[in-house]
């Protein structure tokens, strides 16, 4: 069996070995505010969702719905009736 230690790492005769550039290190760069990553973090959901249109149907449809609950109940509580007296004063 070989004998593998720091013997049989040699350079061979004759050959120049290769120097590669070491490259400075980074300065280490400060962490974000949560308030950036959370603003990232919506925006690249955004990107990735408004993609397809399956994900806009769904969201329009949403919209839609919501208004005509928000318009019935408007209706309901009678915020679109002409009838509405003035307020009477106080004598």
């Amino acid at each position: 069996m070989a004998d593998v230690t720091t013997e049989n790492h040699r350079p061979v005769p004759g050959r120049v070995p290769v120097v590669r550039p070491v490259r400075p290190a980074r300065p280490a760069r400060p962490e974000p505010s949560w308030g950036r990553v959370l603003l990232t973090t919506v925006e690249l959901w955004a990107s990735r969702r408004l993609r397809h249109p399956a994900f806009l149907r769904r969201l329009v449809l949403a919209m839609v719905a919501v208004t005509a609950v928000a318009l019935a109940g408007l209706e309901l509580a009678g915020v679109f009736t002409a009838s509405a007296s003035a307020p009477r004063a106080v004598r």
